[in-house]
């Protein structure tokens, strides 16, 4: 049998397909077992995971960026559009140490992303998760101060509690402990978080080795010495303390608030004292000076972050709204009139009252007391925190709604009212306040169409400025047709409306007697009108007949004048001649034709 040239390359060439098939199967599946293979012994040989980098770190509390502010008037503007400090990355258990455990890389290179499940949210938990486990915190020994070799593992733990959230922070710190039983057992209470509340006695600035210093990010740390409520004495290492007490040995004693981290004991300070010195590491202390403001635990260090003439910083500005919303309805108010006393009491008297920038309290011309809003213009950083009552006319009142879910969950704040108000002393310059409530049914509204008198008890916060608009060629910025505004920035809870007093309302018997009053005078009008037409028809009728002449003859002899009707002397119709009474035939022409035209008759 002959087989054709083409059919035999046909068939080769299939042949060739075929066992080139057969080869790829062989191929893909001596690697899929392979792959298998690898995939179960991969676990078994217990290989450590890859290093994992962490995502960008989280803004710490103390540098927290300033919220951007848009630039706008404050009647069509909203206030500080606050922009929150973000969660860290949830810690994974498969993470790494962190590398800053062997002191080669930056503490910021890596850290955990996701907590185990099952493990306790606590500050050890988290420390574990960052590589700070058990051995770590045995490198602190209790009953001897802090020395060189514990000076790094300090700074470690604070700047890690630097990456806790304020969330975190109040979730973790326990206020109810006892300073006997940390002494009596360090080691069983070390990582933990506690509150401390008491007076500052000192504080201390401390520079680290640049390494370090620059490892840790911290040029600086501060140790602060604390004589707690209790009676015992706390030794507290921060990152961050009031920069108020660093100039000039500070206002010390300084009541302040800790949330710390326990590490050790250490040594009485003097012989006289029995009870060791408790060792805490903490990421700020809060300082609560004996002020209005203070009172509300407000941290007076935050206002280290505030800079004039710039927008709202977020922190500061939010802690301030809490503050003051822990105060009552009017408290506010009641402690500023107190405080207006107190300040014109302390002026001598027969002295006239300040004028200068700085007054903060003036008298107005029928003797009464006020404050000026001029050092908050003038000397706004010197008036951070001081406490005004204003009274004014605000010409804008606006709701500002707070839009950071981490905001309303830290704070339980969701909005506020921005209040343009203008005063006495201000000209046309608006105090800008941020109020927490308004009083029931005070309404909205803008400068062109509102005006509404308030009395207003706040803190000032900063001096703002923003941008509003102006007619071209007003100023140096006249080729935007914008010019920069300053206005001081105070926050408040509340405020005192003094509405407008409603017109009187009007009874039914006033309707009617008012409708009888105009019916009378409509009535009375209608009759002096006619009695004044009659007056002036007599004489135009007089005047009318006498210039009326009667037209003359054709002949030009005079017409008689008609005769006045005397219906005494009428006319015998009865008795009429006959001759007259039959009618007569019309007249002819001379062509004995009548003279009647067809169609006259």
């Amino acid at each position: 049998m002959i087989i054709p040239i083409p059919t035999v390359r046909v068939a080769f060439n299939a042949a060739n397909v075929v066992h080139d098939l057969s080869c790829s199967a062989a191929r893909f599946a001596a690697l899929l077992l392979a792959a298998l293979v690898l995939g179960l012994a991969s676990p078994a040989c217990g290989a450590e995971p890859a290093e994992t980098h962490e995502s960008a770190p989280a803004t710490p509390p103390e540098t927290a960026r300033p919220a951007a502010m848009p630039a706008a008037e404050p009647a069509a503007s909203s206030m500080p559009d606050a922009e929150s400090n973000r969660s860290p990355s949830p810690p994974t258990a498969s993470t790494a140490p962190s590398p800053a455990s062997d002191g080669h890389k930056s503490p910021s290179d890596a850290s955990p992303h996701r907590a185990p499940a099952g493990e306790p949210d606590t500050p050890r938990s988290w420390f574990e998760l960052y590589g700070l486990d058990d051995s770590h915190f045995a490198k602190f020994v209790s009953g001897r101060p802090l020395d060189a070799d514990e000076v790094e593992p300090l700074l470690k733990v604070i700047f890690r509690m630097r990456r806790f959230t304020p969330e975190q922070i109040a979730q973790w710190t326990q206020r109810e402990w006892s300073a006997e039983e940390l002494a009596q057992m360090p080691q069983s209470y070390q990582a933990e978080m506690y509150r401390l509340v008491g007076q500052a006695i000192d504080v201390e600035a401390i520079t680290p080795a640049e390494e370090v210093a620059s490892l840790f990010e911290m040029p600086e740390y501060y140790r602060c010495r604390i004589e707690l409520a209790s009676g015992a004495k706390a030794e507290v290492y921060a990152a961050s303390v009031p920069r108020a007490w660093l100039a000039g040995g500070g206002p010390f004693p300084a009541r302040c608030e800790v949330s710390g981290v326990f590490l050790k004991t250490a040594a009485a300070a003097t012989e006289e004292e029995k009870r060791p010195e408790l060792v805490f590491a903490a990421a700020r202390v809060a300082w609560h000076p004996p002020t209005p403001l203070g009172n509300l635990q407000f941290d007076y260090g935050l206002f280290d972050q505030v800079v004039d003439r710039a927008p709202p910083e977020s922190e500061p500005f939010h802690e301030m709204l809490a503050a003051v919303r822990r105060s009552k309805r009017g408290e506010l108010d009641r402690i500023a009139r107190e405080q207006l006393k107190d300040l014109a009491d302390r002026i001598p008297h027969n002295q006239p009252a300040a004028e200068g920038q700085g007054a903060i309290v003036r008298q107005a011309s029928d003797g009464s007391w006020f404050y000026s809003v001029v050092p908050l213009f003038h000397d706004s950083e010197a008036s951070r925190g001081r406490l005004v009552a204003v009274e004014g006319v605000a010409r804008q009142v606006q709701k500002v709604v707070i839009d950071e879910p981490e905001i309303r969950q830290r704070y339980g704040i969701d909005h506020y009212y921005q209040v343009s108000l203008f005063t006495a002393d201000s000209g046309v310059n608006p105090v800008i306040f941020c109020v927490l409530e308004l009083p029931p049914d005070m309404p909205f509204g803008a400068r062109d169409r509102y005006g509404e008198k308030v009395r207003i008890a706040g803190f000032m916060f900063k001096l703002w400025s923003y941008r509003i608009d102006i007619p071209r060629g007003a100023d140096e910025d006249s080729k935007t047709g914008r010019m920069r505004q300053r206005a001081p920035l105070l926050v408040a809870r509340d405020l005192l409306w003094y509405p407008a007093p409603p017109p009187p309302p009007r009874s039914s018997l006033a309707a009617v007697i008012g409708l009888g009053f105009l019916a009378a005078a409509t009535l009375l009008g209608w009759w002096a009108l006619r009695r004044s037409d009659r007056r002036d028809a007599k004489p135009r009728h007089a005047e009318t007949v006498e210039r009326f002449q009667w037209p003359a003859a054709t002949d030009g002899s005079p017409v008689a004048a008609p005769q006045a009707f005397d219906p005494n002397n009428l006319p015998d119709l009865g008795q009429a001649d006959p001759q007259q009474a039959a009618p007569q035939p019309p007249a002819s022409n001379s062509d004995g034709q009548s003279d009647e035209k067809p169609g006259d008759g």
